[in-house]
């Protein structure tokens, strides 16, 4: 069932649960590039294969207004406000591409900013996921801001700073926004959407299912730490094989999630 709050809970905290079920924000993140830079010194710069929870933290902190990084530098805080805003909120990230995959190609463009070279010019080399589109579900319990439901709830849809897939030249599209519920559930499902390797035990299809199994693998950037502000990683999984997990799973518009 689909449904929207009515006009007087928008600018207070959003959240219900009654007995195991509990509203979710819904929106389709897609892009005609994607750049999350891993942090490897190369000749190139390399992309992850998937948005990871910070890169996705950004991209909703700029939607609501948080600031990032620079104003980070100014204030000299421990995080980015976008991060010390969000970093507890539960989300779910389903790929929408062939067993997990985007393709990629490389991408060149021409910096001759001087802050960029000292003054000369340079050829940066980027390696971008193309035609990236994702299913994002965000749990609404007391780790999603009111700022952030609101924003995204707006109709029509506005949002307080440009959001970007890793890069200013990958603009992010939101679409088909809504609220959704979701029921807890667990057992042995297919998970639909990316999950903790660590907290899974992946099973083998019966001989019955005429489906090609896949495993998509991946250490993605899950959180930062609080001296330096670098990623901390875990390996996440995206299968069509059976799961058992041992944290919460949550059923939601036919599909089984995990929340990262």
């Amino acid at each position: 069932m689909v449904e929207t709050f009515p006009q007087e809970f928008r600018l207070r905290f959003l959240w219900e649960k009654k007995g195991e079920k509990v509203k979710t924000l819904k929106f389709e993140l897609s892009g005609k590039y994607a750049m999350f830079k891993k942090p490897d010194v190369n000749a190139v710069n390399l992309t992850f294969g998937q948005i990871h929870k910070v890169a996705l933290m950004g991209l909703l902190g700029a939607i609501a207004g948080y600031n990032g990084y620079e104003q980070q530098k100014k204030e000299k805080a421990v995080y980015p406000q976008f991060y010390e805003k969000l970093k507890d909120i539960k989300i779910a990230i389903i790929p929408l591409a062939d067993k997990g995959y985007f393709s990629k190609e490389m991408r060149s463009y021409t910096n001759t900013t001087g802050y960029a070279n000292a003054g000369s010019t340079l050829i940066v080399k980027d390696q971008v996921l193309i035609n990236p589109r994702w299913e994002i579900y965000i749990l609404m319990d007391e780790n999603c801001p009111g700022e952030l439901a609101n924003a995204l709830q707006n109709k029509p849809f506005n949002c307080v700073y440009i959001p970007y897939l890793g890069n200013t030249y990958c603009l992010a599209e939101l679409s088909n926004i809504e609220v959704t519920e979701a029921t807890k559930t667990n057992g042995n499902n297919k998970i639909d959407s990316l999950f903790i390797k660590k907290e899974a035990e992946i099973n083998v299809l019966d001989d019955e299912d005429d489906a090609e199994p896949f495993i998509y693998q991946e250490s993605l950037p899950v959180a930062l730490t609080e001296s330096t502000n670098l990623y901390m990683y875990k390996k996440l999984c995206f299968t069509n094989l059976p799961v058992t997990y041992k944290a919460d799973i949550y059923n939601c518009n036919e599909k089984t999630l995990a929340f990262l």
